[in-house]
């Protein structure tokens, strides 16, 4: 669930914690410990693919209407899938798009259930090293009223 006092901190662990429980790992039990999901880019070496997931930003407070005691906060998070192919990253990027956009219903355990409301998917762009990981970079924006 994601409170007032810990936006930001609830909102990436909200979107990491259900991702985990609905992506596959490809290397499942062949990663010795290391996560497949993480919340900050990889400080040491990983094995591929990885999913990262970070704020980018928390836009201000907006009221939401004369003499409410609400307000509309928007959070900007990025999801990154790192994977070894552009086949790989392809396949990933289709199950967090899927599972993010499926997850919008309503039903209990989605987004909505926790206080995220109103995905927007701002972007989604390839970041590809020539002899490096393939990745791309998907930027979404939920809307959370306090």
């Amino acid at each position: 669930m994601v409170i007032t006092t810990n936006i930001i901190r609830d909102s990436i662990y909200f979107v990491k914690n259900y991702l985990s429980g609905q992506i596959t790992d490809p290397l499942s039990g062949n990663r010795g410990g290391e996560s497949f999901i993480l919340t900050s880019y990889p400080q040491k070496p990983v094995r591929y693919p990885v999913i990262t997931i970070k704020d980018i930003t928390s836009e201000s407070m907006q009221p939401l209407g004369f003499q409410s005691q609400s307000f509309a906060h928007y959070i900007t998070i990025e999801i990154r899938i790192w994977a070894r192919s552009i086949a790989e990253r392809d396949t990933i990027t289709d199950q967090v798009y899927n599972k993010i956009t499926n997850n919008q219903i309503g039903t209990s355990g989605t987004s909505q259930a926790n206080g995220l409301h109103d995905l927007r998917i701002l972007s989604m762009t390839n970041i590809d090293e020539p002899d490096g990981p393939k990745s791309k970079l998907i930027r979404v924006r939920y809307l959370y009223i306090t």
